[in-house]
């Protein structure tokens, strides 16, 4: 790669980082603050460096950029947190409900932060969602964001969290549907671990083995697999994860709905008793 088209390479880098940013018309902290999305604040290179250099023989064929996000630390993604074995500790102890009822909350609210702003995020997995150090649930891979009503490659949605919408052409239109479907798929999973419909869930041993919902297979929602989930998380869930993407939950329809209210309320009152607990902020 010759010096001129290194350089101009790294712009469009710098370029398609930077995006989420305009479309969502804030500063990466306003973002962060008030989006709870995780936006680099700033790039950096190292000095008398080139821009793009090949790794040791034998590591990879790729040229690694010489281009570094300054990002926020977060403590963990989600993903990372219910393969481990504190999952068992932090969910499933005394006030193992409450922790994971704020967790709902949060998914819930970060969810319709997108769609107020008319975004469609599409990768809204446990393993781009991270838990910060002061408790806050954030998004990430905002280079995923686009315009609700846009086209794109079906393939760019990963194959387990799509919708059967999405596994039926080679482009699909990205709505606010899609970020619903992937939003009941992630709360239940932090409710039961594995995934719904016997989809197969990378790193849980016990999941099943359904590769997407393009295989046959179950369209029954079972709450099995799951320890205690009260009612009005299943039904938020099951809305959610409505098969006919025109009659999809929607997140910002979901806070208005009675059982959103009943999430509040029972987060309310625990925490209002005095009790302890090591959870994500509800804010």
């Amino acid at each position: 790669m010759g010096a001129e088209n290194s350089r101009s390479e790294l712009e469009r880098l710098h370029e398609a980082t930077f995006a989420a940013a305009r479309l969502l018309g804030e500063s990466p902290e306003e973002a962060r603050d008030r989006r709870r999305l995780l936006l680099p604040s700033d790039a950096v290179a190292v000095q008398s460096q080139p821009p793009f250099a090949q790794l040791s023989p034998g590591q990879s064929d790729n040229a690694v950029a010489n281009y570094l996000l300054l990002m926020p630390a977060a403590s963990v993604d989600l993903e990372l947190l219910i393969r481990s074995g504190d999952f068992v500790d932090i969910f499933g102890g005394q006030h193992g409900w409450l922790t994971t009822s704020i967790l709902t909350a949060q998914l819930i609210r970060l969810a319709a932060n997108l769609q107020s702003k008319g975004l469609v995020h599409g990768h809204f997995t446990p393993d781009n969602l991270f838990i910060m150090p002061d408790g806050r649930l954030m998004l990430g891979d905002v280079s995923a964001l686009r315009k609700v009503g846009t086209r794109g490659p079906a393939s760019s949605v990963p194959v387990t969290y799509a919708p059967r919408e999405f596994l039926n052409a080679s482009t699909a239109t990205f709505t606010h549907a899609l970020d619903a479907w992937q939003l009941g798929l992630s709360i239940y999973r932090v409710w039961c671990q594995v995934l719904p419909f016997g989809l197969v869930t990378p790193g849980i041993k016990r999941s099943w083995k359904r590769p997407s919902l393009r295989v046959p297979g179950t369209d029954s929602l079972s709450f099995f697999p799951c320890g205690y989930v009260p009612d009005f998380v299943k039904t938020l869930i099951g809305r959610f994860l409505n098969f006919d993407r025109r009659r999809r939950l929607l997140p910002l329809e979901a806070m208005e709905t009675p059982e959103f209210l009943q999430l509040q309320n029972e987060i309310s009152s625990s925490l209002s008793t005095g009790q302890s607990i090591a959870a994500p902020s509800v804010a």
